[in-house]
């Protein structure tokens, strides 16, 4: 089906965020709400067990299906965040990425 899960940005992203949320999952289950699904689950891991303040999200500039992914978990896009991605070839047109996070509620999540 494909992964996802949290990690630690690399070099190639901008700023100095401690912790990534990232998915990517096989053509066949696309657009049918596992990303935003398993996506939830690993805030609630990243608020409750990990104590994070805050999570970042990032793709592609053109891949609208995960931007939307990141909206609906409530993350925000990064006013002047956006950056190519090293790690892709220049002159690709996944080399500009863009660059979204989300902050810890300020309420206890319970599940």
């Amino acid at each position: 089906m494909g992964g996802a899960g949290l990690s630690r940005p690399g070099p190639e992203v901008p700023g100095d965020f401690p912790l990534e949320i990232g998915w990517i999952l096989g053509r066949a289950y696309w657009r049918q709400g596992y990303a935003t699904e398993i996506s939830r689950h690993c805030l609630y891991f990243a608020w409750q067990e990990l104590r994070a303040d805050c999570v970042i999200g990032y793709t592609s500039a053109i891949n609208t299906p995960s931007r939307r992914a990141m909206e609906k978990i409530g993350m925000i896009h990064v006013d002047g965040g956006d950056f190519d991605d090293i790690t892709v070839p220049p002159g690709n047109i996944l080399r500009p990425h863009v660059l979204y996070r989300i902050d810890r509620p300020k309420q206890e999540i319970h599940e």
